[in-house]
């Protein structure tokens, strides 16, 4: 169950990392806020009990130039929840991956969310060619 929900996890941060790494409009202040929403995987993928919302105290995250914003997923209460992150662009899909694979931060754990991928588990390359990821 574990390794099937980190199958989940990374394919969910894939397709959202690869359906915004072209994107490279500046996101306006005032808007940014009003565009990050609670993302959760498709319902074919992951059953409708085991997603969650975005804890209140985690906080929408604004980039910078050559930078990009994203979700990465954890788990929280044994169901999937998104925290946001700042990633270096334009090696978005490797930056995400890393993201994903530090966990939570100090202030997300406290919030309960934590990570299924087992400790120690590292990334060795990521390459993307016509679309597809290979990790």
């Amino acid at each position: 169950m574990r390794s099937l929900l980190s199958i989940v996890l990374a394919a969910a941060l894939v397709g959202a990392v690869l359906g915004t790494s072209g994107c490279r409009a500046k996101p306006q202040p005032a808007k940014l806020a009003e565009q990050v929403t609670t993302a959760t995987p498709s319902p074919s993928s992951v059953p409708s009990s085991a997603t969650a919302a975005i804890p209140s105290a985690v906080q929408p995250v604004e980039p910078h130039l050559n930078q990009a914003a994203a979700s990465v997923y954890f788990l929280s209460d044994e169901k999937v929840a998104a925290a946001s992150r700042v990633l270096k662009a334009p090696a978005v899909a490797e930056s995400a991956l890393k993201a994903l694979l530090a966990g939570p931060t100090p202030t997300e754990k406290d919030q309960g969310l934590s990570s299924a991928i087992p400790a120690g588990t590292s990334l060795r390359s990521v390459k993307i060619t016509d679309g597809t990821a290979a990790v």
